[in-house]
């Protein structure tokens, strides 16, 4: 059962995460984050972007269903939105990938930019 809740703690943890670096660029204050928390969300968005391009569904809900199957709980249906959120689980469910690329594209762009001295902003 530890390895179930474990499991919980951690996908609440990455969608943290992500959340923080979407809304961050939204607001205009990505490059103020730290950058082991830029470096995080970068990591963690393009492992969710693959894995859902790739294998449709997010491995840790698979992880945190097979934990609580072990353990002769019945895992629940859906997604991972649909069960701990399911007041925006349509619209994550529905936009997350879209949204969370072209951000994530948005992000690189600036920072490739400003990297080279064309794009200026505070940290």
């Amino acid at each position: 059962m530890l390895l179930a809740i474990a499991t919980v703690i951690l996908h609440f943890l990455v969608v943290s995460v992500i959340a923080l670096g979407v809304g961050s660029t939204i607001t205009g204050r990505f490059f103020r984050l730290s950058r082991q928390i830029r470096i995080a969300y970068y990591s963690l968005a393009a492992g969710f972007i693959v894995s859902d391009l790739a294998l449709g569904f997010c491995p840790l809900t698979l992880c945190e269903k097979y934990f609580w199957n072990r353990y002769n709980h019945d895992p629940y249906q859906g997604t991972f939105f649909d069960h701990y959120f399911p007041w925006i689980s349509d619209f994550v469910d529905g936009n997350a990938l879209k949204i969370m690329f072209v951000v994530t594209v948005i992000q690189l762009a600036v920072w490739t930019l400003g990297k080279r001295g064309a794009v200026r902003w505070r940290e």
